[in-house]
């Protein structure tokens, strides 16, 4: 990673945007479009004195000179900038940006190629659903009851998965924001009845090792568990694709016999007790400790990988 994508806090901040035109113009309205106090400066000169105070810079003259001139003396008044179409000269790039209100996505290839990025950031606004920042507002507005409510980290992003993806969610994006509150409340109830739950385990194909032959499920499932069971036969790559703050337990037992698998069905066991969601990592598609489980009443997923030959045989992605 080239860049460390951050997210700042710009409102009532001073940003000085240097240069006239529409890359200057498109500048000052994203910013100001974050809440900053936008300081214009279309002089030819600018001294460091200009941007002193300030939390950041843009600078976007068109021209070469005029713009090195301007970003020595943001640099020596320590304010970091931003210098359009001249990636050498930044402290800072523009991603691209899909903006939902409440959610944000950035894109960015590190100034290798706005076009691919641009063209990412199409795909993923044809994706997310235009009112997904009501849902955000909807998960934000219930919080602090969930949080008081619910001590179990694993139960509470349980909770908080079937309230951005179930009835409330779509009830928001739908525009019924008083229904999808009525719905929370109704699952914020439920839970304040709740048992708690038995886990429910996955387990996942990782194919012959490669991440892209993940399938959407597959990484999905990765993303949601709580816990990830793995023997050392599944390459780090594949373990990446998980949720960082996901509990891991690796060991060196395979599944290439009887004895293995029905270790690794009561290590399913003994994580459905604690966690309610379990992902199993099986190098290839063997699906050793399913039977285990089942036989002690866990509901166990099977997510086989893709494969090349699966692929080449026209399987859908």
């Amino acid at each position: 990673m080239k860049h460390l994508p951050l997210f700042f806090d710009l409102v009532g901040r001073r940003v000085v945007v240097v240069g006239e035109g529409a890359a200057a113009d498109r500048r000052a309205d994203l910013v100001r479009s974050a809440g900053a106090d936008v300081q214009r400066i279309v002089s030819p000169t600018v001294q460091a004195s200009d941007f002193r105070g300030a939390t950041a810079a843009f600078i976007a003259t068109g021209d070469a000179d005029r713009d090195a001139a301007a970003q020595r003396a943001a640099k020596s008044a320590g304010v970091p900038m931003n210098v359009a179409d001249r990636p050498a000269l930044c402290d800072f790039i523009l991603p691209a940006i899909v903006d939902r209100d409440e959610i944000v996505v950035a894109v960015s290839t590190g100034g290798a190629s706005p076009t691919l990025a641009t063209v990412l950031r199409g795909r993923i606004e044809a994706a997310l659903p235009e009112r997904l920042g009501a849902v955000a507002r909807l998960a934000a507005t219930f919080r602090a009851q969930v949080n008081a409510l619910i001590t179990e980290p694993a139960r509470r992003r349980a909770f908080f998965r079937r309230l951005v993806e179930g009835p409330a969610a779509r009830l928001a994006l739908a525009g019924d924001d008083a229904g999808a509150r009525r719905a929370a409340l109704g699952e914020l109830d439920a839970a304040r009845r709740h048992m708690a739950p038995t886990g429910i385990a996955h387990i996942v194909g990782a194919g012959p090792g490669d991440p892209d032959l993940l399938t959407l499920r597959a990484a999905q499932l990765l993303q949601e568990a709580d816990a990830i069971l793995h023997d050392d036969l599944v390459p780090p790559a594949i373990l990446a694709r998980a949720r960082r703050d996901a509990q891991r337990s690796g060991d060196a037992r395979h599944d290439g016999d009887r004895q293995a698998g029905v270790a690794q069905g009561f290590d399913l066991l003994a994580a459905a007790a604690e966690y309610e969601g379990i992902a199993r990592l099986q190098p290839h598609d063997r699906l050793a400790g399913a039977h285990t489980a089942h036989k002690f009443g866990i509901d166990v997923g099977l997510r086989p990988a893709r494969t090349p030959l699966a692929l080449a045989d026209g399987q859908k992605l």
